[in-house]
């Protein structure tokens, strides 16, 4: 009899547990926006999260500004919620990163911002054909120096009307760790 209660509480934690796995993304939204969980959590530093204005359009973002948190990107996501995006800051202004898709589950548009203007916007960027190989992923890269790189969804950007030359009004930055 023991051993069928101990089974019955084993198969119960194992459903306990991935139920609150495959909810990770629910529970973060009811988190305030400085709390930490698993999954916002890399390298020892919590993720912030803002608001990206452009034009009429606020993008809820979250702000990356470590290199391996700018590595994973949206990838970690296999979608994105609508109105939202991943803001990422570099370690110095005018820079020219690449972008590439590696294990994105879904397209995006890809806004570059520089002063305070939207630059470029690079739109419907594709998945790629699974198995890839790195050397054969391609890179995105802005046509000028920027000092933030926006990502949303595939069509955000047309849908908003956002173009090169829109103002952009960034969340504050402050408090956001750098590395």
């Amino acid at each position: 009899m023991k051993q069928i209660i101990l089974l019955f509480a084993l198969l119960v934690g194992v459903m306990a547990g991935t139920f609150w796995l495959s909810n990770r993304e629910d529970l973060e939204k009811l988190l305030p926006n400085n709390a930490s969980t698993p999954e916002s959590t890399q390298s020892n530093q919590v993720l912030k999260k803002g608001f990206v204005t452009i034009g009429s359009a606020k993008i809820e973002v979250e702000i990356v500004r470590t290199k391996q948190d700018r590595s994973t990107g949206l990838s970690k996501y296999d979608e994105l919620v609508k109105d939202t995006g991943m803001l990422f800051v570099f370690e110095r202004e005018d820079t020219r990163p690449p972008f590439w898709m590696k294990d994105m589950k879904f397209p995006i548009d890809i806004i570059w911002i520089n002063d305070d203007k939207v630059v470029q916007v690079t739109a419907n960027i594709p998945t790629l054909v699974t198995n890839t190989s790195e050397n054969r992923i391609p890179k995105y890269l802005p046509n000028q120096p920027v000092d933030y790189v926006l990502e949303v969804s595939s069509g955000f950007a047309k849908q908003e009307g956002i173009k090169a030359g829109d103002t952009v009004n960034l969340p504050n930055l402050d408090g956001v760790s750098q590395i």
